[in-house]
């Protein structure tokens, strides 16, 4: 009995420490499980943040792209109002028509649904356009290509506008054409300025052939009085000059010479005329060999002064041969002409790139001498017709049309000429000629 009793004792204890340690296991585990759901609490807590801070940084980026968005948006408006130019959406299937609110505004529509039918919207096109949209819309459609056609629009109250309109076509994967989209610019006055372009090149043509059939008359029924004035004064001279006195001979000689001025002032104006009547296209021209033939065209005048010519390397320009051999012929004659009696005159030509205003594509070519010069507030009078510094009767012969001719040349190969002078110290010509014409 006593063994009995001690062995359930001893038993129940052991089912005692098992009872614990199954609690303790049961604990643990529970202990574990809780420390689990924490640190996964943990987890999760700390990813919602940072989602959260995700959230919020594309919420910002959201607000500061939707707040770029409207900033282009209005600055698209304020370009398409400056440019007088809007877009359209068409929907083929309905026949409706969306326009913007600029373009809404060319046509006259302000104040009206942007949203219309396409035949209210052709209703204000003129009767002689409409056939040629509504054919550029039936195209684009059935093709898918783009068009772009100019129609006269009328509106209510203002005049017709001239409407360029570019279109465009969506097509989905069949190919049937789902929207239609593009802009239409009001080029009204770019219409208007090539109208009177247009009209002034019209007029420009009649004023040249007027002139033309000025310098046929010129070189004709001009001049043919003028061969027999000279002809017959020579003749009387020749005849009759030992009976003439003193008063006589000088009657005849003003008679004669200004016969000879007026000849040569009819030649210098058909000159003029024909620099754009009659010039020559342009071609490879190299200068230094113009000059070169200007100064053996000079020879004579050059030993009679005891000049000298100076001449540095000079480029190639495309431009009219006959016409750049006058232009130096002029500078380089009259730089000799107008020498100081006490002076060698010395005449120096030559080249500089990029010296106008910094332009690749031109050349400044430098006449420049040691003449009598003159006050620069005469720069820009020299170059006007008939204008000479010195009166008929001074040393220096001539019409006062020789640097008329030259600027005439200049600006007819799109460059300019420039005169800087002093009196007693001499002038320097500058011309700016493009090395090639861009047109």
């Amino acid at each position: 009995m006593l063994f009995a009793r001690q062995l359930f004792n001893a038993n129940s204890v052991v089912a005692h420490y098992l009872k614990i340690g199954a609690y303790s296991l049961v604990l643990g585990g529970l202990a574990n499980s809780l420390y689990d759901l924490v640190r996964q609490a943990e987890s999760a807590t700390g990813a919602l943040a940072t989602a959260n801070r995700t959230l919020a940084h594309e919420v910002e980026e959201r607000r500061q792209a939707e707040a770029q968005l409207r900033i282009s948006e209005l600055r698209l408006a304020e370009a398409q109002h400056l440019a007088r130019i809007g877009h359209w959406e068409l929907e083929p299937d309905s026949g409706r028509i969306w326009l913007s609110t600029e373009l809404s505004s060319i046509l006259g529509l302000a104040g009206r649904p942007n949203r219309l039918a396409l035949a209210e919207l052709l209703e204000r096109v003129a009767a002689d356009h409409r056939a040629a949209l509504q054919e550029a819309l039936n195209h684009a459609q059935a093709t898918a290509t783009p068009f772009e056609l100019v129609l006269r629009v009328n509106r209510a109250e203002d005049e017709p506008l001239q409407l360029n309109v570019l279109g465009n076509t969506i097509a989905d994967s069949t190919g049937h054409a789902i929207r239609l989209w593009g802009t239409g610019q009001d080029i009204t006055e770019r219409y208007r300025t090539e109208e009177q372009l247009r009209t002034a090149a019209i007029r420009l043509e009649a004023s040249n052939r007027e002139l033309q059939d000025f310098a046929y008359i010129a070189s004709h029924d001009l001049q043919e009085p003028l061969r027999k004035i000279i002809a017959f004064s020579d003749r009387l001279a020749m005849k009759y000059g030992d009976r003439l006195d003193e008063t006589g001979h000088d009657y005849l000689q003003r008679v004669q010479h200004a016969a000879r001025r007026m000849q040569t002032l009819i030649e210098d104006l058909l000159t003029l005329s024909r620099v754009v009547t009659r010039g020559q296209p342009f071609v490879d021209v190299n200068l230094q060999e113009v000059v070169q033939g200007v100064a053996a065209d000079l020879e004579t005048r050059l030993e009679e002064t005891q000049g000298r010519l100076e001449v540095g390397q000079l480029p190639v320009v495309e431009a009219d041969p006959l016409q750049m051999r006058q232009l130096f012929q002029n500078l380089i004659g009259n730089a000799l002409k107008f020498h100081r009696p006490d002076t060698q005159p010395c005449v120096r030509v030559w080249a500089e790139a990029n010296a106008c205003d910094g332009s690749a594509n031109r050349w400044k070519i430098v006449v420049a001498d040691n003449g009598i010069g003159f006050e620069m507030k005469y720069a820009e009078r020299i170059f006007q017709p008939f204008q000479r510094l010195h009166g008929r009767s001074s040393e220096y012969a001539g019409t006062g049309m020789g640097l008329a001719i030259c600027r005439k040349i200049v600006e007819r190969h799109h460059g300019t000429i420039e005169a800087e002078s002093e009196p007693g110290r001499g002038t320097t010509f500058s011309i700016c000629l493009p090395k090639k014409q861009l047109d």
